[in-house]
């Protein structure tokens, strides 16, 4: 997308009302515009949150000093995060966290377990209390056209995700360690009793970088959608306010659509990471 076409996004969801835009990708700080649209997004009063790499951070930290929070992805420990990006790359992602850190901006680490991870998790919870972080774990979701001979081999089996996921602490993960079926169908269209609706193409949207509004991630390529510079915000959010999945998997998802179902303890968790200024000590190891 060009600038003005952001920025013309930026300007349609504030004038609807929107309270937060979180910036992704790819990688969004490889764009030369990346601080104008921060600004943009800042000057209407919304909070501005980004998914990252980190690789950039220290390089670019007066434009990252502007968003409310950080979110950074980590593959493991220096093994297993070199062995997926690149020899090296883990001393740089430390580097970003501490940058992060040492500019007071709220953070938070993301990890898709994988084959190649799932073994480091207390590793990650270790180092999330050594370098004041929440981290948030979640399995690797399948999406049409996207898998491959190198991303087949990632996937871990039902029980590795489930055994993992029971030893973390927080309704998403208790919630998601339990689902009844298996994790290839992580969105259902049948209501799962105990389990949040989706609120997904209502109160949060996915926009795709050629414009295609979709509910979530997990529906990319999945339903046909339409675009918001052909046909207009109004029509592309209509066609997915009912896209039929009521329920899925993924631990932070189940969370947030609890707390949209003002659900006090998933709420008070989601605004603990989100809006606490400073350094966080959430760890996600269940309480013996």
């Amino acid at each position: 997308m060009s600038t003005e076409q952001v920025f013309s996004i930026i300007d349609c969801l504030a004038r609807r009302g929107a309270r937060r835009i979180n910036l992704s990708g790819g990688e969004p700080l490889i764009r030369e515009d990346i601080g104008k649209i921060i600004r943009r997004v800042k000057s209407y009063g919304m909070e501005c949150v980004m998914n990252t790499n980190g690789l950039l951070i220290p390089e670019k930290i007066d434009d990252v000093r502007e968003l409310d929070v950080v979110s950074i992805s980590l593959d493991g420990d220096r093994e297993a995060h070199d062995a997926n990006r690149g020899r090296g790359s883990f001393d740089k992602v430390m580097a970003a966290i501490d940058c992060v850190n040492e500019n007071n901006i709220p953070l938070q680490v993301s990890v898709t377990l994988t084959k190649q991870n799932i073994g480091s998790i207390s590793f990650l919870n270790d180092l999330a209390k050594e370098r004041g972080f929440n981290v948030w774990f979640s399995p690797l979701i399948k999406q049409k056209n996207q898998i491959n001979d190198h991303i087949s081999d990632c996937y871990c089996s039902d029980e590795e995700y489930r055994g993992a996921l029971a030893g973390l602490d927080g309704v998403g993960y208790r919630l998601s360690a339990n689902w009844p079926y298996p994790y290839h169908d992580n969105r259902v269209g049948v209501e799962v009793r105990g389990y949040p609706r989706c609120y997904a193409g209502k109160y949060f949207i996915l926009i795709d970088s050629n414009g295609d509004i979709y509910p979530c991630c997990q529906t990319i390529n999945e339903m046909k959608v339409k675009n918001i510079f052909k046909d207009g915000f109004d029509e592309a959010y209509k066609a997915i306010n009912n896209h039929g999945c009521r329920n899925c998997s993924i631990p932070f998802n189940i969370e947030l659509n609890r707390a949209l179902s003002l659900d006090v303890k998933c709420a008070v968790h989601l605004l603990s990471i989100y809006c606490f200024r400073g350094k966080n000590q959430g760890i996600n190891v269940k309480k013996k």
